[in-house]
């Protein structure tokens, strides 16, 4: 008798009913578009983190996280490589040494993260050298003291190819 009664009422003030039912099935509607959307944006940039930045696994030293600082680095690096080269379901490997530092030209000084990598292994994990719009890539150039920065980078310190920069970071030297 209950849902009789419901049913004559949800239907007695006809306009009413259907913008309670329009508003539900527009709100539905929005939020599964926006809940589709936010997981496709997501799920596009850790798949951008990981082809070009982080790769899939990565080791560090268990204080590096917390303080980001050269001292802690690994030690017997070249043992651990060998021992990660030696595994059957390594696909590829690169070393990096990751600082916080500045970068300065003629116009401008910047705070940027810099990361050391192994030209010849890096392009093996990332695939950097295909998003580059200028110059060569790092393993093409051959060139000890070669850089590679971003557009956005390039343009507030407006440098070019072959322009001066100069690099300001921490490096402990290990004897």
């Amino acid at each position: 008798m209950i849902v009789k009664i419901a049913w004559r009422n949800i239907w007695r003030n006809k306009k009413r009913s259907f913008v309670v039912i329009g508003a539900v099935t527009f709100g539905i509607c929005a939020a599964t578009f926006v809940t589709s959307f936010m997981n496709s944006f997501m799920n596009g940039f850790v798949d951008n983190l990981i082809d070009n930045q982080y790769s899939h696994i990565q080791i560090h030293h268990s204080e590096f996280k917390k303080d980001k600082d050269v001292k802690f680095h690994i030690q017997n690096s070249e043992s651990l490589l060998k021992e990660i080269s030696s595994l059957p379901n390594i696909q590829a490997f690169t070393n990096r040494v990751i600082s916080n530092g500045m970068i300065a030209t003629a116009n401008d000084v910047r705070g940027v993260q810099i990361i050391g990598v192994n030209s010849e292994l890096e392009t093996s994990v990332t695939s950097l050298n295909t998003k580059i719009s200028e110059g060569k890539s790092l393993d093409e150039t051959k060139k000890k003291n070669a850089i590679l920065i971003s557009d956005r980078l390039a343009k507030k310190l407006k440098a070019k190819i072959r322009s001066k920069v100069i690099l300001h970071f921490k490096m402990e030297i290990l004897i």
